[in-house]
């Protein structure tokens, strides 16, 4: 038996809704990060991780879906990814830390909320 295919749609900033993570609003429209008075413009591409790693949920999204999703499949070496997770971690200290991203070795990456109004965990 073949197993499911699954088709991930790449990331339109465009066309995604605002969000919240843990009391920081997220507009990737505008590849914004919004914290009470303060505002940060984001590079759309970390935008594009941020995006995927929040509709995962708390699961973890593997490279090949990054890759697909944010990349559009283009090929592009593990520092590509590495940088824009990199740049997703400091960008998320920057706004007083409301997330952080877990690297879950040769599988991919999660995002795990740690801001006061975040959901709790069983």
């Amino acid at each position: 038996m073949d197993a499911p295919v699954t088709v991930v749609s790449p990331i339109v900033l465009a066309r995604e809704p605002a969000f919240r993570v843990s009391g920081v609003e997220v507009r990737p429209e505008t590849c914004e990060l919004v914290a009470g008075d303060s505002s940060r413009v984001i590079e759309p591409r970390v935008m594009q991780v941020l995006v995927a790693l929040h509709q995962a949920g708390g699961h973890v999204v593997s490279r090949d879906d990054l890759l697909a999703r944010c990349w559009s499949g283009r090929v592009v070496g593990e520092d590509a990814i590495h940088r824009v997770i990199s740049r997703l971690r400091h960008e998320a200290e920057a706004v007083g830390g409301p997330f952080r991203v877990e690297t879950i070795t040769r599988v991919g990456y999660r995002m795990v909320e740690t801001g006061a109004d975040s959901p709790a965990t069983v």
